[in-house]
């Protein structure tokens, strides 16, 4: 019995496919397979990132047209309320629907299917639903900073706010390779995502901690090396998703890896 089956989920496209369990081994082959193809993922973590440039120039210019100084601590929480909506907002518009697409190609790479860049087109067909997905989540981060802040104080409430939207994030982590892996609609993404994470939580926590970790790795120094590093969590993320299994190929580390079918192949 699939994964999906014993979740009670309609059987969605590629369902015939078994999910992949957590290991050290996808997050070697995660890395690898990045190193292998930097060219592809430098240009996609690029074209992510000047999306989350925009968005910080929207937070900054909504700052200032509030007549906020960022260089003072603002006297309430609430002061910053409207520069962080804007930031939610332009967050969900710009940069998820270009993670959707980013994991497009991700998911065209290993499936060997041609011309992976056409999966990007995953940011126009999945624009709805990850927009969406991301403005909950980032409603909810503001409404945790206001709360907490207004309760604690701004130093105090670091700890607590960090502890809860950390959990959200985990929670939600697979949804969107879910929803562009699987073709799945936004509620059963969200029922297949979160139901996964909790299956096994400390290993899915142990996966996700570290794919973030390796994720950064590149942002020690100058912090322009994130361009080379950035792609493992969404190929991490995808593995997760497609049932593909790394096969070791000798002198070929960035090999693809093949469904457990392909292994003579």
């Amino acid at each position: 019995m699939g994964v999906m089956e014993v979740m009670g989920l309609e059987p969605p496209i590629l369902s015939n496919v078994p999910s992949t369990e957590p290991t050290v081994e996808l997050l070697r082959y995660s890395w690898n397979l990045v190193m292998a193809r930097l060219g592809t993922f430098v240009g996609l973590t690029a074209i992510l990132m000047c999306g989350g440039v925009f968005v910080v120039v929207v937070y900054v210019a909504a700052m200032f047209m509030m007549g906020i100084n960022f260089m003072k601590p603002a006297p309430a929480p609430t002061d910053l309320l409207g520069p962080q909506l804007a930031l939610a907002v332009a967050t969900a518009i710009f940069v998820a629907p270009l993670s959707a697409g980013f994991y497009g190609v991700v998911f065209k790479i290993l499936r060997h299917e041609a011309d992976p860049m056409k999966g990007f087109s995953a940011a126009g067909k999945y624009f709805l639903p990850a927009m969406t997905l991301q403005l909950v989540v980032a409603l909810f981060g503001v409404g945790s900073t206001v709360l907490w802040q207004t309760l604690l104080g701004p130093i105090i409430a670091v700890l607590p706010n960090t502890l809860l939207t950390g959990v959200v994030g985990f929670l939600v982590y697979l949804i969107v390779p879910a929803m562009v892996g699987l073709d799945l609609k936004l509620g059963q993404a969200v029922d297949y995502g979160v139901k996964r994470v909790l299956s096994k939580p400390f290993s899915y926590l142990g996966y996700f901690i570290a794919a973030e970790v390796m994720a950064c790795i590149g942002m020690v120094g100058c912090g322009i090396g994130v361009l080379l590093t950035m792609g493992v969590m969404f190929v991490a993320s995808a593995l997760l998703i497609t049932g593909i299994v790394p096969i070791p190929m000798a002198g070929n580390p960035g090999a693809y890896p093949r469904y457990p079918g392909q292994a003579s192949m």
